[in-house]
């Protein structure tokens, strides 16, 4: 999926299940297949086809039970539970027509990771968009390499090291690098207010495998 297509919902669907199916059976093109993963999802979300939400109880003042609900606007500190919960409503989404052959965690763990790191950076960007004029997906076309062009002001603001020429255009990433850029915004304190709490020592490599996980 190196072009831009203009597909519905039940497509995007399809395609990203297709897409996560050939990331499981060939490594050569990972990048791309994982890119165009990215790719589907956040436009997906973009559009409003697939937005998180999850309702929960709580008791109101006088005792009573009040269902609230949390949406990704909602969430200011990301968990690892957060990200998981993510994942299962989306996989949910994909599924929801066609539930033969869904992913679990536990029996589909490649299919699952690729998933969860696809989730992961569409959070990222989805949440960090605010910070910028200008869209930090600046092409939703992906490279001959399977590259994706990144807004290189988002690019500066999170992992610098990847701009070292100052380059002040965008750039293209491939989506181990992007992955990278994504979780060092979620290695912020307003973002991931938990783990900084738990362990003020955590360094950004190790914020890299707490989400990985």
């Amino acid at each position: 999926m190196t072009q831009s297509k203009t597909l519905t919902p039940n497509q995007k669907k399809a395609e990203f299940i297709k897409l996560v199916g050939d990331e499981h059976n060939n490594q050569i093109n990972s990048s791309n297949n994982r890119n165009s993963c990215l790719l589907i999802q956040f436009e997906a979300m973009s559009k409003k086809e697939f937005e998180y939400s999850k309702h929960y109880k709580e008791k109101d003042e006088n005792g009573n039970d009040v269902v609230k609900k949390i949406t990704l606007d909602t969430i200011n500190g990301f968990k690892n539970s957060d990200i998981t919960e993510f994942t299962k409503s989306w996989v949910d989404w994909c599924f929801f027509e066609n539930p033969k052959g869904k992913w679990n965690s536990k029996e589909n763990k490649n299919e699952w990771q690729v998933v969860r790191d696809s989730s992961v950076c569409s959070i990222a960007i989805h949440k960090a968009s605010s910070e910028f004029d200008k869209p930090i997906i600046a092409d939703s076309k992906l490279n001959k390499k399977g590259k994706i062009l990144i807004n290189n002001e988002f690019i500066n603001e999170y992992l610098p090291n990847l701009n070292k020429d100052e380059n002040p255009n965008p750039i293209y990433l491939s989506f181990s690098e992007l992955k990278k850029v994504c979780l060092s915004w979620f290695n912020l304190p307003s973002t991931s207010s938990l783990l900084i709490s738990k362990a003020p020592y955590i360094n950004l490599p190790h914020s890299f495998t707490l989400f990985l996980r």
